[in-house]
């Protein structure tokens, strides 16, 4: 995994997390594409996604998946689920 700049045309630059296969990660870039990239300079958003890769090395090494963990947590509490309220 790593970060990646491209740098377009215009002189803007977009920054991407890459996979181990070197396909941008897609919920990461839809991430910066919808909350970052009209607010925050291309510098800050290599460092968000250098922590983000910091943050999925951490689920590697722990064996752990945030993600379906917070999805997992919201189910329980859904309509017609026991612990709904």
């Amino acid at each position: 995994m790593k970060v990646a700049v491209k740098k377009f045309k215009s002189g803007e630059r977009y920054a991407f997390l890459l996979g181990e296969d070197g396909v941008p990660d897609f919920w990461v870039t839809h991430f910066v594409t919808q909350k970052l990239r009209m607010t925050k300079a291309a510098t800050s958003i290599e460092q968000y996604l250098k922590d983000i890769k910091h943050l999925k090395r951490w689920e590697e090494i722990n064996g752990r998946d945030l993600l379906e963990e917070i999805y997992n947590v919201s189910d329980q509490y859904r309509p017609g689920s026991p612990h709904f309220i």
